[in-house]
C-alpha cells in the first residue's frame, strides 16, 4: 500500500503526526474512528471527514472495489439565528437625561 502522503490533505507533517497516535497506513485512516483524530493538533470536523473520506477513496482506486464506507459525522455546525421580523422588533424609548447641546461655530 502507498504512503499517507499519498492521500489527498495529507503532508509530510500531518503524515508524522498520524503515526505517532499509531496510524501507519491508508487502511488504518481508512478505518480510524473520528474521534481519534481529534487529538490531533490542526485537524478539525471538516478535514478529518475529508481524509477519512480520502483514504477510503484512494483505496477503492487502488483495489478497483469500494470500501466499506465508516460512518463520518456530520461536523457540528452553529445554530443559524433566527432573523426578527419588522413588527417583531421592540420599540426604542428615548432616554432620560440631559440632551446635549450644539456647539456654536466661532466666526
Amino acid at each position: 500500500m502507498k504512503d499517507l502522503t499519498d492521500v489527498t490533505g495529507v503532508g509530510l507533517a500531518m503524515a508524522t503526526k498520524l503515526e505517532m497516535i499509531g496510524i501507519q497506513t491508508i487502511e488504518d485512516l481508512a478505518q480510524v474512528d473520528p474521534a481519534k483524530l481529534q487529538r490531533v493538533r490542526g485537524l478539525g470536523p471538516v478535514r478529518i471527514q475529508g481524509i477519512i473520506l480520502a483514504a477510503q477513496a484512494c483505496i477503492a482506486r487502488e483495489t478497483g472495489k469500494p470500501v466499506p464506507l465508516f460512518d463520518v459525522e456530520e461536523p457540528a455546525t452553529k445554530p443559524k439565528k433566527k432573523k426578527a421580523k419588522a413588527d417583531d422588533t421592540p420599540k426604542k424609548k428615548p432616554k432620560a437625561g440631559k440632551k446635549r447641546k450644539k456647539k456654536k461655530k466661532k466666526a
